[in-house]
């Protein structure tokens, strides 16, 4: 990583395409750099693996079903599915600082058929019509230049256009020319698109009048900048439509052009994608991903998880690889402050950039405090901050201000936030975290030892629950490249007498078996642990249950374990096991656990007491599609005496049992206020009533709860006039 590492491949300087257009192709993101060896003494971080020596298969880092890159379309000044380079014709003639690209009707037409709707279309067109210009802002890679496109061909749906891309050190007013010869050259439309800070009034203004004397629609394309209005009298912030909206309609189109209409169902209603895309933030993205899976045509939802695993994040992890290989700080440093550590230095970045992306969401302050405990644990010092007031740009001991630490393919910050301001960390992308992850992992692996000690210290250092999920998670990722080296520390956290440790266990095991490869792996550890000897194993057993194993894991097999675990007597007081059941209840399951807890209470002893906790976690349990908040075993119990029966022998028991039957009989209040009204619920919750008084030992407490504590909370209830019936009291 010499001098020659710190510029890209010469093609990429001089790169016409616009901001926007991130297409990747033999000359895009790490072409061109050389590689080589790193300087010596570089402390924690050794010298990166080729991709061709390294033991771990690309397809393991589609880490926990979470793709974190998709390859973008190559054409340029378009984002649309499919090559029209023969309807853009490029024009040599252009002065230097512009680059131009004559877009057809026909072309402009068949994009419409691909155009989602924005909530800002009426106000674009209403602006053109008025004014004949428009400046169009928003971040780039959100679709502004198709909402531009789709508003100039509305204008003018018979003439096509001119897309003009400003470089840097263009100015719009010397693009007045432009509109005046675009009606000799049957073009009636021009979209410029202009990088950051050359719009001004005055520019747009001039521009507006030459657009309206000659009779041409003009669309502007800019990023927003916060700090200046110039413009805002021109100005319509973009509002790209739902990343799912713009996913169905390329999908429709491209699954019918390419005869692949199966497709079209199968991913419309699929919830994994519909998660997948919704996370998208570019439409080249979406684009990309509609274009694989016509490719490769899924007819089943397994499939449809195949190509979504199988999608290649090179893209962020070339940059990844260059945050992590190329962490070096601008050429502008403070004068007086400490460089005298170029590699330790250089290492400090590295640790901040990935404790960065780790902490994303949580404050500044945590990621540096999270770096600092990486750079313990590869024997770099401590950089002592440096007094805020002595500079400007430096707050830590190598001379770097944030920027440097952070540049902006990394995060979204600015050079004068320091530690302790409050400002949170906040990744471009969030796929960033897995592939610095996985560049961190298997690039430099002499430095995996030191990334697990990292994770145990900031376990133990930096007790929180927020740092607790985001270790869990890394601690995921690593394990999936290498299950036997992680295990180690797995163990020792699932077998800690810290509960804080043992859920970071759990946390981290129901992540890992969300991977296919892993979740047989998972399920065989946690029957080990069910069935172990030592209480802090089981207890862990149940804490990855409850992170969301569940899910992974069939009802019977869960409702065997609690059973399990249950009976021990250390597990007396733990509501874990009542937490977890609660989460396997679904109307589809609900009567395996139901006859799960009927066998507990005939067991009697520390089951019985489990089984009466979670009769009572299910009777409170709110159905959230009920407007009217009745539980979800009452509304499966609905009209059949079958499941009303097995329900009754499993709650009776918590009605009468001293450590629920207050808990127990406020539930059944809460059903008759919730009933009130529902002629369907209400005659649900009155037949299990009437079974529940008819037990003798219930009777009576039915009896004191209406006239000390139903009558008084809602006097008005007709029902309560049918439970006195019940128990023989006069209304």
């Amino acid at each position: 990583m010499g001098a020659e590492d710190q510029s890209g491949s010469p093609a990429d300087k001089d790169d016409p395409r616009p901001a926007d257009d991130h297409g990747t192709d033999d000359g895009g993101v790490g072409a061109g750099r050389d590689d080589g060896p790193d300087k010596a003494g570089d402390a924690g971080f050794q010298e990166p693996l080729s991709r061709a020596e390294r033991s771990v298969d690309d397809q393991v880092v589609r880490a926990l079903g979470a793709s974190y890159g998709f390859r973008k379309l190559a054409n340029r000044g378009a984002t649309a599915i499919g090559d029209n380079s023969s309807a853009i014709q490029v024009s040599a003639a252009m002065p230097e600082p512009f680059t131009t690209n004559r877009v057809d009707a026909t072309v402009l037409a068949a994009e419409r058929a691909r155009y989602v709707p924005t909530s800002r279309d009426g106000w674009i067109d209403r602006a053109l019509r008025a004014r004949h210009l428009v400046y169009l802002s928003g971040s780039p890679g959100t679709g502004r230049g198709m909402t531009a496109r789709a508003a100039l061909h509305r204008a003018r749906p018979e003439a096509g256009i001119a897309e003009v891309y400003l470089r840097d050190g263009g100015t719009l007013g010397d693009l007045a020319t432009l509109a005046e010869d675009s009606r000799q050259s049957d073009v009636e439309g021009l979209l410029i698109h202009c990088p950051v800070g050359v719009v001004d009034s005055a520019h747009l203004g001039s521009l507006a009048r030459v657009a309206q004397s000659h009779s041409v629609y003009v669309a502007v394309v800019g990023e927003q900048d916060e700090s200046r209005r110039d413009g805002a009298h021109y100005q319509v912030p973009h509002d790209p439509p739902a990343p799912m909206a713009v996913f169905e309609r390329v999908l429709r189109h491209a699954a019918r052009a390419a005869g692949a209409e199966v497709v079209i169902g199968l991913c419309v209603n699929d919830e994994v994608l519909s998660t997948r895309v919704a996370a998208l933030r570019r439409t080249g993205e979406i684009s990309a991903l509609v274009e694989r899976i016509v490719d490769q045509r899924p007819s089943t939802p397994v499939e449809l998880r195949k190509v979504l695993r199988d999608e290649a994040p090179l893209s962020l992890r070339r940059t990844a690889h260059d945050l992590l290989t190329d962490a070096r700080p601008s050429s502008s440093t403070e004068p007086g402050t400490r460089t005298s550590h170029p590699d330790q230095g250089l290492t400090y970045r590295r640790c901040f950039r990935l404790a960065y992306a780790l902490m994303n969401g949580c404050r500044i302050s945590v990621a540096a405090d999270a770096a600092r405990t990486l750079c313990a644990t590869m024997q770099v010092p401590d950089p002592a901050p440096m007094d805020p007031e002595s500079s400007h740009r430096s707050w830590d001991g190598f001379g770097l201000c944030l920027a440097d630490l952070v540049p902006d393919t990394l995060g979204l910050t600015g050079e004068e936030v320091r530690i302790g301001s409050g400002r949170k960390c906040q990744l471009t992308d969030d796929g960033l975290l897995p592939a610095l992850l996985d560049v961190a992992w298997n690039d430099y692996p002499d430095s995996q030892e030191n990334l697990l000690s990292w994770l145990k210290a900031m376990v133990v250092e930096l007790d929180d629950k927020l740092i607790r999920q985001r270790v869990s998670v890394a601690a995921a990722m690593f394990a999936l490249f290498d299950y036997d080296r992680v295990f180690p520390l797995l163990n020792d956290w699932a077998s800690s007498a810290f509960p804080q440790r043992r859920q970071v266990a759990g946390l981290t095991l129901a992540l890992l078996a969300r991977n296919s490869d892993r979740a047989a792996t998972v399920r065989r550890l946690i029957h080990d642990w069910v069935h172990s000897r030592f209480s802090r194993l089981r207890d862990t057993a149940l804490r990855t249950y409850v992170a969301g194993l569940t899910t992974v894991v069939s009802v019977e097999r869960v409702v065997a374990d609690l059973g399990v675990i249950a009976g021990h007597a250390s597990h007396r007081n733990s509501p874990v096991i009542a937490m977890v059941a609660d989460q396997t209840a679904q109307p589809s399951t609900m009567h395996t656990i139901l006859s799960a807890l009927h066998t507990w209470q005939r067991r009697g002893g520390d089951a019985a007491v489990h089984a009466v906790r979670t009769a009572l976690r299910l009777a409170g349990e709110r159905d959230d599609e009920s407007e009217r908040g009745l539980p979800v075993v009452v509304r499966w119990i609905g009209t059949d005496p079958d499941r009303r029966a097995a329900f009754v022998s499993v709650f009776g028991p918590t009605l009468a049992h001293i450590k629920t039957a207050h808990d127990g009989w406020r539930r059944v209040g809460s059903w008759l206020s919730a009933a009130d009204g529902d002629e369907d619920g209400a005659r649900v919750v009155l037949e299990v009533l009437r079974d529940l008084v008819s037990i003798d030992a219930l009777r009576g407490r039915a009896e004191f709860h209406l006239r000390h504590a139903w009558r008084t909370s809602m006097p008005f209830n007709p029902l309560l006039d049918e439970v006195a019936a019940m128990v023989g009291v006069q209304a």
